[in-house]
């Protein structure tokens, strides 16, 4: 079996030949469709047992409260995948809604996939079976993080927090680097209100901490900001 997308960037298949991706898929057979943006692919509080790998797109995931409000937690785009800390509980309910931010091509692999070999791809298996507790311990770092900025004592913390790991994670860039969030989604992530959010980035900018043209910014004074983060 083939993928009309490639997968060649994709962490869950990292390390495999063309010959062995082949076998793997050719064993699992798993579906490959289109989505338009805003459809839901998994409910909140309902079975999960299928493992989706995006192909192309992006992914939506929120927490929604007793009165229906949402909280966005996060966000998945080409090559990330949903559902690994959930189809391996002995209980597997889908804590979130998932839900398309774009068009986007999802694969559905069964979680019997990671439980049995198959008899032509044994080493193929056990590199797919390695790279998902690599997925695993990778999607506990990403709670850690979440309930880090939850649990900072102020907004400007939280903001801190948040633009100092995108940051490093651009390489601890000179000049300015975008977020993948917007300031709706980005308020929506860190559990605060938007106006409060804006509102907050505007003092920054004015004392001359950040600079920032929508989604993307520039910290300027970084000392200042690792200080903010470390506020209770």
């Amino acid at each position: 079996m083939s993928s009309p997308l490639s997968l060649d960037e994709s962490k869950l298949f990292a390390h495999l030949n063309a010959e062995q991706m082949q076998r793997i898929l050719g064993c699992a057979q798993p579906p490959v469709r289109e989505y338009q943006a805003g459809e839901i692919i998994a409910y909140q509080n309902e079975p999960l047992d299928q493992l989706i790998v995006i192909l192309s797109g992006q992914l939506d995931l929120f927490k929604e409260d007793y009165s229906g409000n949402r909280s966005l937690v996060g966000q998945l785009g080409p090559n990330d995948v949903y559902g690994q800390t959930v189809i391996f509980n002995d209980n597997p309910i889908n804590p979130l809604i998932v839900q398309t931010a774009a068009v986007s091509n999802l694969m559905f692999l069964p979680q019997t996939l990671f439980y049995r070999k198959c008899s032509n791809a044994c080493q193929a298996h056990q590199l797919v079976i390695k790279n998902m507790l690599s997925l695993l311990a990778q999607q506990a770092t990403l709670l850690e993080r979440k309930i880090d900025y939850l649990t900072a004592g102020s907004l400007r913390s939280k903001i801190s927090r948040y633009l100092l790991e995108e940051y490093h994670k651009n390489g601890c860039p000179q000049h300015p680097f975008p977020i993948p969030l917007n300031r709706e989604a980005l308020a929506e992530y860190l559990g605060v209100q938007r106006p409060s959010l804006s509102r907050e980035l505007i003092r920054l900018k004015e004392a001359g901490y950040i600079d920032y043209h929508r989604s993307t910014f520039r910290i300027l004074d970084v000392k200042a900001l690792e200080a903010f983060a470390r506020e209770g």
